[in-house]
């Protein structure tokens, strides 16, 4: 009797995926090579540690979802909002129960991770399912938050969880990717890779005017604990257009009193001498000389400047106040959400626009596009968005410069 190949085939495959047996580890046992079943659990600390701090701040939470799950039900209705288990869920059928089928969840389900599976056999669908769940409880989050910002009177904020979703699926690329790097997992393909990463949704363009800028201002310098600090956060943001990162790296070597020059690093690596009025730049050196260990304790901004006194030029520049023993505190970006949260808080109508700190760079661009035109303002943005038109008409430092002491008032 014939027996034919592919049936046969079609057999020992059948009996492979009953005795949960992958090809490749019984290729590996067959030639000899010790087979490993390290689990998604087992090796999240691996992946915690191969991850920068900030890297494993901002996905850890992602990571314990893949490995632990959730034991609440996908709903954002009122009736099971607050619930902590789908057990004690009372989701009502009036119409605003959440359906969870749009997206590929199950009502009245539960997550429960994947912890327990080889890393090896982690699959495309395992992260969309996963996406999907970490998508559907940020929807839950944010009904959370809407109604206690409609208890205080606030702005409700809409979130329809794509950016979790997004932050899932990279926090799960970058969990394979090291577990693919390392030789002892058994893993050569990422499948995350695979998992389309959600549309972001768009931003509305908002600049702001000047009865606007000067509220902004004002609510700055009269309110919080530390309105000295605020005040520089909100006229780097704005005269230099400097995004977070941008202020955060600063160090007393970057400011360049003798061209009027802050040198911001941000994004992508990128570095570029902006330029800054010899106030601001005055105003930031004074303060790390108070702030920190920059200079000896009562040297002047004037003493810097006449080359009279020395000073540490590697010293981060924004500083918190002096702990009470005297130790400096470099800041934060928590800083940034703090002021920001403060003003929106105090100006009804920042809190019901959304206004947030980029959009004092971006109206700085619109000043200095309308000062300069477009080539300009887009240098002074830093923006490098490929246009090739852009290239014939790109701008040169000099007019940046010249923009930039109209816009500040230095220049007619």
């Amino acid at each position: 009797m014939t027996t034919d190949p592919q049936a046969t085939l079609e057999a020992a495959a059948k009996i492979l995926e009953s005795l949960d047996i992958d090809l490749g580890d019984l290729a590996r046992h067959m030639d000899g090579e010790t087979t490993t079943h390290t689990t998604v659990a087992e090796y999240l600390p691996t992946a915690r540690a191969a991850a920068s701090p900030a890297c494993s701040e901002k996905y850890d939470y992602y990571w314990r979802l893949l490995s632990e799950g959730d034991s609440r039900c996908p709903c954002t209705c009122e009736a099971c909002v607050d619930t902590r288990s789908v057990a004690e869920c009372a989701c009502g059928s009036d119409g605003h129960h959440f359906d969870p089928a749009r997206r590929g969840l199950e009502e009245g389900s539960t997550y429960a991770g994947i912890g327990d599976k080889s890393v090896a056999k982690v699959s495309k669908a395992d992260i969309e399912v996963a996406a999907g769940w970490a998508q559907a409880l940020a929807m839950k989050r944010n009904t959370v938050r809407a109604r206690k910002r409609d208890l205080r009177g606030r702005h409700p904020r809409h979130d329809d969880g794509r950016s979790a979703k997004e932050s899932f699926i990279r926090a799960a690329r970058n969990f394979l990717t090291t577990a693919c790097g390392d030789p002892g997992v058994p893993v050569s393909v990422n499948v995350a890779g695979g998992v389309a990463i959600p549309n972001r949704r768009a931003i509305e363009a908002r600049h702001l005017d000047a009865e606007q800028l000067v509220e902004l201002w004002e609510a700055t310098l009269s309110g919080g604990e530390d309105p000295e600090l605020d005040a520089l956060l909100f006229w780097g943001q704005l005269e230099l257009g400097a995004r977070r990162s941008g202020l955060l790296n600063l160090t007393v070597a970057d400011l360049d009193w003798a061209n009027s020059t802050v040198r911001l690093h941000e994004k992508g690596g990128t570095s570029v001498n902006q330029p800054a009025s010899r106030a601001l730049i005055e105003e930031l050196l004074g303060h790390v000389l108070e702030r920190s260990d920059a200079a000896a304790r009562g040297t002047t901004v004037e003493q810097v400047l006449a080359g009279e006194a020395g000073v540490r030029v590697l010293t981060p520049v924004l500083h918190y106040r002096r702990s009470k023993d005297g130790t400096p505190r470099r800041l934060t970006r928590r800083r940034f959400d703090t002021l920001w949260n403060r003003l929106r808080a105090t100006l009804p109508w920042a809190d019901q626009a959304g206004v947030r700190g980029h959009d004092l760079r971006r109206t700085g661009g619109v000043m200095i596009e309308r000062i300069a035109g477009y080539p300009v303002a887009r240098r002074w943005l830093r923006h490098d968005d490929g246009d090739v038109t852009g290239t014939y008409v790109d701008a040169r430092p000099e007019d940046v410069a010249r923009a930039h002491r109209v816009f500040v008032g230095e220049e007619e």
